[in-house]
């Protein structure tokens, strides 16, 4: 009988270190799958930046002076574009500010400077005292 239990304890130890190690290769795939979340929102913003920049040209939407998109018109037609872009725009900002030691509004006004600076003329800006105008 004593044989029979050191061998029922191999093999349940066995099968315990199996288990145990697929678990730790499981894991470790799914580590290595997740997906990083500012690849995915860089990503998914670049799958709607010709949108972006129809809305911009059109002056539906303009940068806000947090970094942010802003409806310039009434209307839910864009709405949820918008939102999307923001809700990546903020996941950026934070990680930005995240690893540089920074708050969140540095980044925000660091960025709307950026992109005030970079836009085209004639596209719809918001100043800093929150005034809206087109680049000149």
């Amino acid at each position: 009988m004593g044989r029979n239990k050191t061998m029922l304890r191999k093999v349940f130890f066995v099968i315990g270190l199996m288990f145990f190690g697929h678990l730790v290769i499981f894991s470790h795939m799914v580590t290595l799958h997740a997906e990083d979340p500012v690849k995915a929102a860089k990503a998914r913003m670049m799958k709607r930046l010709n949108t972006i920049l129809e809305l911009k040209q059109k002056g539906i939407v303009g940068e806000d002076n947090k970094g942010y998109l802003a409806p310039l018109r009434q209307g839910e037609q864009y709405r949820s574009i918008i939102e999307a872009e923001n809700r990546d725009r903020r996941i950026i900002y934070e990680y930005i500010a995240r690893t540089q030691g920074v708050d969140l509004s540095t980044v925000e006004r660091l960025r709307a400077k950026q992109i005030r600076k970079r836009a085209l003329k004639g596209r719809w800006i918001q100043t800093l005292d929150g005034k809206w105008k087109r680049k000149e």
